[in-house]
């Protein structure tokens, strides 16, 4: 799961291997994510949108080498890369959760959000994530949360 703690909704989606892996591979500290579009969100606050992870140029042979055994792709012009489809859901977080810091990307990043259903279909659905003293980060389903990731700047 890949989970997004935005400041107005929380976002969780599900992932495929090859994104979960990326986000723990030795690689990570040379790759950067582009959303290709907006992301959209339809009916009972299920969201979607296209993820383009892709390695600096700066990446080491080693790095480059490990992101093709992984499925990455490579354009002519040797851009190493994966595209992701995501799918997810929208969540309005919980009164008692504040942004946890599970795994920090190298930069904020502000990704545009299409709502096609307007603002109140989320409003149904409180987050699953909270804090709790004490304990941290809970999840209400603990099978929901396997890799959390903290972007902020949503924007619905």
């Amino acid at each position: 799961m890949f989970v997004v703690l935005g400041d107005q909704y929380h976002y969780i989606f599900e992932t495929d291997s090859i994104m979960a892996s990326s986000l723990s591979a030795g690689f990570r500290r040379h790759l950067t994510a582009e959303m290709i579009r907006p992301f959209n969100v339809g009916a009972g606050g299920k969201t979607a949108g296209y993820v383009r992870l892709q390695l600096a140029p700066e990446a080491t042979a080693q790095d480059k080498a490990q992101a093709r055994k992984l499925g990455y792709g490579e354009t002519q012009d040797g851009l190493i890369y994966y595209t992701a489809f995501m799918v997810g859901n929208r969540y309005v977080p919980r009164q008692d959760t504040t942004p946890a810091s599970a795994m920090a990307l190298s930069k904020r990043y502000q990704v545009e959000v299409m709502d096609s259903q307007g603002s109140a279909d989320a409003m149904r659905l409180l987050s699953p994530i909270y804090m709790a003293a004490g304990v941290g980060l809970v999840v209400a389903n603990p099978a929901v949360l396997l890799v959390t990731l903290p972007v902020g700047g949503l924007k619905p």
